[in-house]
C-alpha cells in the first residue's frame, strides 16, 4: 500500500519523510540523504508532498514537480499547531502531512529559475543598501570625533570626504587618514555595486511585459515592479487582488474577539518593503507629508501632477500615504473596504 501524503522535513544532508495513507495512517518513515531523496522523487509513484517554506525549499519542490509529484509548500506558522508532543524532526514531517491534507490550507506556489534570479539581485541590492548606510554612519561618526561633522546623506560625504583627505591642516593623523581613505574607496565600491544593479533591475523591467503594466500605476517603478513579479508570479494563487494588497502588508492588521472588530497598525501579513517602497513612490510623485485625503506638497490640487488627478481612487493613494508614511513610520490606519493599489481595473494599461 503506497502512502498518497508525503512530508518532508528538509534540512541541509538529511530529510525525514513521513508517509500517510488516505486514512492518516503512518506507511512510511524514513531518513534519507538528498541523493536518496532525489532517487523517491523518481521513482516513487505520483502523490502529494509537503514540504515547509525556508531555504532550498522551492529547489526540492521544482525537482519534485518535475516527477509528476503535486508539491505543496506550507508556510511554517501553519505548521506549527500541528506538531504533537515533543518537536522532533519526525514529528514536524507528520505535520507537514497531515497539513497538506485539509483542502482549505494555503500553499506558497512555486517560483521558476527566472523569478529566483530576480529576487536573488533584490535581496543582493538590499545587503548592500544596509552596507552602504553602515559606512555612512561609520565614517560620519568617525568624523565627528574629531570634531569634524559633514551633512547627512550620500552627496555630502561623496563630496566632503575626499576634501577632508585633501585637507591637511585638520589636524587628522596619518593613521586615519588611511583608515579614513580606505573606507572612503569601500564606500565607493559599494556604492557603484548599487548602482550596478539598479541599472540591471531597470533594463530587466523594460524587458518584461507585467513589469511595464504595474509601472503605469503611479509609484510603482523598476524595483517595485520587479520585486513583485519575481515574488508573486502570475498572481493565481490569489483570489482577488484584495487578497493581494493584504499580502503585501497594505491593510491593517486584523484582531477580532467576541464580535468586537480592532484593526491594528502593523500589517499581519506579506513583505512590508513592499509598502515601504510604494510610500516611497507616492512621494516622489507629488505629496507632501500631510495626513488630509487629498492635501499634496503645493497644498492644493492643482499642484497634483496629471495622472494622479485622473485616477479613479486617487484619494486611496493618498490615505494609504498617511497610514505608511515615507518611511512605514505613520500609524493612522484605514478601511479595509476601501479599494487596493493594485485593483484589475487600475492594473490595466487602458485604466488611465
Amino acid at each position: 500500500m503506497q502512502a498518497v501524503t508525503l512530508g518532508i522535513d528538509i534540512g541541509k544532508r538529511w530529510f525525514h519523510v513521513v508517509g500517510l495513507s488516505d486514512t492518516g495512517r503512518v506507511l512510511l518513515r524514513e531518513k534519507l540523504t538528498r541523493e536518496q531523496l532525489h532517487r523517491l522523487f523518481a521513482t516513487y509513484p505520483a502523490c502529494v508532498i509537503a514540504i515547509e517554506t525556508c531555504c532550498g525549499a522551492q529547489h526540492l519542490g521544482r525537482l519534485a514537480a518535475s516527477h509528476g509529484h503535486d508539491v505543496r509548500l506550507i508556510p511554517a506558522q501553519h505548521v506549527r499547531p500541528f506538531v504533537k508532543s515533543q518537536k522532533n524532526d519526525f514529528n514536524d514531517a507528520t505535520a507537514l502531512a497531515e497539513v497538506a491534507r485539509l483542502p482549505s490550507m494555503r500553499a506558497v506556489p512555486l517560483r521558476s529559475i527566472e523569478q529566483i534570479d530576480v529576487q536573488a539581485v533584490h535581496r543582493a541590492r538590499q545587503r548592500l543598501l544596509e552596507q552602504r548606510n553602515g559606512m555612512t554612519n561609520q565614517i560620519r561618526g568617525l568624523l565627528l570625533d574629531r570634531g569634524i561633522a559633514i551633512p547627512q546623506g550620500l552627496y555630502p560625504l561623496r563630496t566632503a570626504v575626499p576634501l577632508i583627505l585633501e585637507d591637511a591642516e585638520n589636524g587628522l593623523t596619518p593613521a586615519f587618514r588611511s583608515l579614513l581613505a580606505m573606507l572612503l574607496q569601500m564606500w565607493r565600491q559599494t556604492d557603484e555595486a548599487i548602482e550596478s544593479l539598479s541599472d540591471h533591475l531597470k533594463e530587466l523591467a523594460r524587458q518584461s511585459e507585467p513589469c511595464r503594466r504595474l509601472q503605469s500605476i503611479p509609484g510603482v517603478g523598476a524595483l517595485v515592479s520587479t520585486a513583485l513579479v519575481s515574488a508573486i508570479g502570475n498572481a493565481s494563487s490569489f483570489r482577488t487582488a484584495r487578497d493581494l494588497s493584504a499580502w503585501i502588508g497594505l491593510v491593517p492588521r486584523q484582531h477580532t474577539t467576541g464580535g468586537n472588530p480592532s484593526s491594528w497598525a502593523s500589517p499581519s501579513a506579506g513583505t512590508h518593503i513592499f509598502a515601504a517602497s510604494l510610500s516611497r513612490g507616492l512621494e516622489r510623485c507629488g505629496y507632501g507629508r500631510t495626513n488630509g485625503m487629498t492635501r499634496c506638497t503645493g497644498g492644493s490640487e492643482a499642484s497634483l501632477p496629471a495622472c494622479i488627478l485622473t485616477l479613479r481612487y486617487a484619494h486611496w493613494l493618498t490615505s494609504l500615504y498617511g497610514f505608511r508614511g515615507p518611511c512605514c513610520g505613520r500609524r493612522k490606519q484605514f478601511s479595509t473596504t476601501q479599494r487596493p493599489l493594485l485593483d484589475e481595473s487600475m492594473t490595466s494599461p487602458t485604466s488611465h
